[in-house]
């Protein structure tokens, strides 16, 4: 039996089926305001009835909203302060995970499954670490529906991950090192690459040095480009308060690049004196990794970065001064490559030790 007693009507050529529910509110002339219901069949009608009435139980008010529309609200509302790498960072979550999967669904309709699926088909190509971060946007991006009343409960709450293991950086064998400083001498891209080698800078970092940046005795490193679109870079400040630094500028890069011959401006760009487009700095890079190292090699621009933390230990630099240098936010993140550092030798001297005699 239907839950309540139902008409029908003709509405574009289609015969459907339809009943009024109370909105709980009152028009300005005093009369009790109503909610026109429509369905094609009476089981259909039967659940707007009952998630109808359902939603004004909790207080919540119907609404039409798409995931699309309320996550440009929610970001606006509750991300609106961050910084650009972190807006970056979370819209390319969205973009590239949630957008394409549920972004057209109203809130009303989306559904724990529909959210579990989106975690479970990265679980194969993704880090655990990427997966548990749009799970977490999923959970927020709900979670606050639910508090201004436009859903019931959050599709979100008890969502598991799975994913690949988080891959970790090396330093270079010394091996690597040499090959990579001795194409750094004649490769196109060899200058930047020369810059991450010696002064451990992330790639946005590097990217947006400036004849004015290279003092006498020091690197200054103040501002990034991130890329908001994947592409063409914008300039913002560093990823922390922390990435803001001076870094000593080490005599064999002297010996190496004539640091007194670059033009005003900035240090990288393209053929036409401009900034490098992400797809650009992409190609330059692989370049010189690939003719470095080989083309089966893993090595990253981070890899570099940790490598230049681990060539600071080698020189016996103390923890809080390699943290300073790096930019990191907090000494933990310094002493995790400490600790792969130290463990590192630990290996090599257990090794040694296995060959006495």
């Amino acid at each position: 039996m239907p839950i309540a007693k139902y008409k029908r009507e003709k509405r574009d050529g289609k015969d459907l089926y339809y009943t009024y529910e109370k909105t709980g509110l009152y028009l300005p002339n005093g009369k009790v305001e109503y909610k026109k219901l429509r369905s094609a069949t009476i089981a259909g009608l039967d659940r707007k009835v009952r998630e109808y009435r359902e939603n004004a139980a909790f207080g919540v008010e119907p609404t039409s909203i798409t995931v699309d529309e309320w996550y440009i609200r929610y970001f606006e509302s509750y991300k609106s302060g961050c910084r650009p790498s972190t807006k970056n960072f979370y819209e390319s979550l969205y973009n590239n995970h949630i957008k394409e999967k549920i972004g057209k669904m109203r809130l009303s309709q989306v559904r724990e499954f529909n959210c579990q699926k989106i975690l479970n088909d990265m679980s194969a190509d993704y880090s655990i670490k990427t997966v548990t971060s749009v799970r977490t946007l999923l959970f927020s991006l709900f979670d606050k529906a639910v508090k201004n009343k436009l859903i019931v409960v959050s599709p979100a709450s008890s969502l598991t991950t799975a994913g690949n293991p988080v891959k970790n950086c090396r330093a270079l064998t010394l091996e690597e090192r040499k090959k990579y400083l001795k194409t750094a001498e004649t490769h196109p891209f060899g200058d930047f690459a020369l810059f991450l080698y010696f002064f451990g800078l992330r790639r946005g970092e590097a990217l947006a040095l400036t004849r004015d940046d290279i003092g006498k005795n020091e690197l200054t490193i103040n501002k990034q480009f991130t890329y908001a679109d994947n592409n063409q870079p914008a300039l913002s400040p560093p990823k922390t308060a922390a990435g803001v630094r001076k870094v000593p500028i080490p005599d064999k890069l002297r010996k190496m690049l004539d640091l007194d011959s670059y033009a005003p401006g900035l240090l990288f760009v393209d053929d036409e004196g401009g900034a490098l487009s992400y797809s650009q700095v992409t190609d330059r890079w692989n370049s010189f990794i690939h003719t470095a190292l080989g083309d089966d090699t893993e090595i990253t621009m981070h890899y570099i970065r940790h490598n230049f933390c681990t060539m600071l230990f080698e020189k016996q630099v103390d923890l809080l001064t390699a943290k300073e240098l790096m930019g990191h936010e907090d000494v933990e993140t310094t002493l995790k490559i400490y600790t792969h550092y130290t463990e590192s030798l630990k290996k090599k001297s257990e090794n040694k030790i296995l060959k006495i005699g």
